[in-house]
């Protein structure tokens, strides 16, 4: 499951949020995360992650960069994505 957190200083890899955050205050957009219902991509089952060690944060660039890899159609849509999200918040 993704999704679009705007956070003015995230971290510059893919990090958790426990290890970026553990001697601060989590933004309240992230607080959120940790009571959302996810869906286990393995069994389908659906469940809560309390764990702040097992959400992660991964920067827009670093997933422009490994779609251009894998996927260089999806990059335009992907951008556009981070765009408008901007755009919201």
């Amino acid at each position: 499951m993704t999704v679009s957190v705007i956070l003015k200083d995230g971290p510059v890899e893919k990090q958790s949020i426990g290890h970026v955050y553990k001697d601060r205050n989590l933004p309240a957009s992230l607080a959120k995360l940790s009571s959302m219902s996810v869906t286990c991509p393995t069994t389908g089952r659906g469940f809560i992650q309390k764990d702040n060690h097992q959400i992660f944060l991964v920067p827009a660039k670093l997933i422009t960069r490994t779609a251009e890899m894998y996927c260089p159609e999806a990059v335009a849509e992907i951008e556009e994505a981070i765009r408008l999200s901007r755009t919201l918040h």
